[in-house]
């Protein structure tokens, strides 16, 4: 009876210290998922502050993820829209269509990093400017098994840029001269009206201080206007030699 007490102890003991280490194993399962949520909420944040969307393309089971970025940029939602090759096309603008569809079935065949730049049309009719960048896994065997990307809405860069471009048109083309330069005095730009005002070549005066253009007894201006300007004062209806 006494070896049989013992045996039964002995069990105890031992199933007490497996349901402490499977206690200490679940804790440390419920620990590494509340990290992991942690990293996918703040890469959901990242995505959403950076206007980046990620997509993988499993290519043996032919199915494709979006993450909840790449849905907001394409204006569609989870529950209405399967994300698939086909559908993805269909939401490309019309002119892009053919060069996209290109693009990704070459890095298909050469199994290699791509990149582009296109546009797509959202539900509402709106248009979107996107830079896009994705990479492709073979297996062992050199076989493709799945193909990644990103998409970031560069919308409103592009459109600042194209502002910039029209601006930059204005005043080459204005028939006042235009001249802008660093607080610091230093020109920076310098239009054709410019060049024929005061008779320097854009690529003679870029770069040298605006005083070059001061004539004897002027050198104190630029401080006073450059004064008054730091102050917050604009200047109107100035003249001067």
């Amino acid at each position: 009876l006494s070896e049989k007490d013992d045996d039964l102890d002995s069990i105890v003991v031992g199933l007490n210290l497996l349901g402490e280490e499977l206690e200490s194993y679940v804790h440390q399962l419920k620990e590494s998922e509340e990290k992991l949520q942690t990293t996918l909420g703040q890469l959901t944040e990242a995505q959403r502050i950076s206007r980046i969307g990620s997509w993988e393309w499993d290519i043996h089971t032919n199915t494709v993820s979006w993450t909840n970025e790449l849905y907001r940029i394409y204006g569609r939602e989870r529950h209405n829209f399967k994300a698939n090759f086909e559908n993805f096309i269909a939401c490309i603008h019309p002119d892009d269509r053919e060069h996209v569809n290109g693009v990704i079935k070459k890095a298909y065949q050469d199994k290699a990093p791509f990149s582009f730049a296109h546009r797509i049309i959202r539900p509402d009719g709106t248009e979107a400017f996107l830079d896009c960048r994705g990479n492709v896994y073979v297996d062992e065997d050199g076989v493709l098994k799945r193909m990644t990307g990103t998409a970031q809405d560069v919308t409103d860069l592009k459109k600042a840029e194209e502002r910039i471009i029209q601006l930059a048109a204005i005043v080459e083309s204005s028939s006042d001269a235009i001249i802008s330069k660093t607080t610091d005095g230093y020109i920076t730009s310098w239009n054709k009206q410019a060049e024929i005002m005061f008779g320097y070549t854009e690529q003679e005066i870029i770069g040298r201080h605006i005083s070059i253009l001061f004539p004897a007894g002027f050198e104190k201006e630029e401080d006073r206007i450059l004064a008054q300007i730091m102050n917050g004062h604009s200047l109107t209806n100035y003249e001067t030699e």
